[in-house]
């Protein structure tokens, strides 16, 4: 088949000349034993709503298949597709879908947002852990197919709401162990702030009780001196009276013992009298 070639500078596009099998807005490509999905060939025909690309050895699609979305219905079946593109989920014009005799395991969760209403997906290796056999049913009639279209879709809905669930509890989780984690060295540092003020209050009493005991200690030192003193004083005191009574008494005793002698003439009381003059005079 004739191939252009793109405008020079730009990459160059498999682009066929398929007008010969173009019949309205239907392009029946099938039975041409075609190994690769002609997406830049169909991408230029906009008008063409349904393709028939089966009995080929077509083995994947490309990725941005889901930007065909002029399409409504694509027959693929009889090839060997082991999956879908993610991007099938954009097909949003997309009503049939035939699958049928391919290698298909599991379908996309994106299929879920496109509005099928038929899926064909007879004879293909379905894991039923993933898309039950009752949700997929037997594909033979068209009801049959009708029916897979909508239960397949629902359960990929589903899926998905699951799947998004089950993030969503997910974050939730990681945003309260992130908030719990927050909050417990929060109070680990309120904690040792805490501790770190009651040690510096306790060095400052510590402080406070030591100045008070060397003051105590100094009163108390200041105090016993006082009471030595006052001891030492009282015992001079009590020496002194001591002496002065021990005086008054000789002095009594010579008085009246020199008294008596005067009375009896045994001693001259001028001469003395004369020299205690003098030491006063002095």
């Amino acid at each position: 088949m004739p191939r252009k070639k793109g405008n020079k500078g730009e990459p160059k596009k498999d682009i066929e000349d398929i007008k010969d099998y173009i019949n309205g807005f239907a392009v029946d490509l099938s039975l041409q034993q075609r190994e690769e999905f002609p997406f830049d060939t169909l991408a230029q025909h906009k008008l063409i709503t349904a393709v028939d690309i089966s009995t080929n050895r077509i083995q994947r699609l490309p990725d941005n298949f889901g930007e065909l979305n002029h399409l409504v219905r694509i027959n693929l079946s009889n090839n060997s597709l082991t999956s879908l593109p993610d991007s099938i989920g954009d097909l949003e014009y997309l009503k049939h879908l035939a699958l049928r005799h391919n290698k298909i395991k599991e379908l996309p969760l994106s299929l879920g947002q496109v509005k099928l209403q038929t899926l064909d997906l007879y004879d293909n290796p379905i894991n039923h852990d993933k898309l039950p056999e009752k949700v997929v049913g037997l594909c033979v009639s068209q009801k049959d197919m009708k029916d897979c279209a909508r239960n397949v879709t629902e359960h990929l809905r589903i899926a998905v709401a699951k799947i998004e669930k089950k993030e969503a509890a997910k974050k939730r989780k990681e945003e309260r162990l992130a908030l719990e984690a927050f909050k417990a060295e929060e109070e680990e540092k309120a904690r040792k702030k805490k501790e770190k003020a009651e040690a510096k209050r306790r060095r400052k009493m510590e402080g406070n009780n030591n100045n008070n005991n060397n003051m105590n200690v100094q009163e108390n030192s200041g105090g016993e001196g006082d009471v030595d003193t006052t001891q030492q004083i009282s015992k001079d005191s009590k020496k002194g009276g001591s002496i002065c009574s021990i005086l008054f008494v000789l002095v009594f005793v010579l008085a009246t013992a020199l008294g008596t002698a005067v009375y009896l003439g045994e001693i001259d009381i001028e001469p003395i009298l004369n020299e205690l003059g003098k030491l006063m005079a002095k």
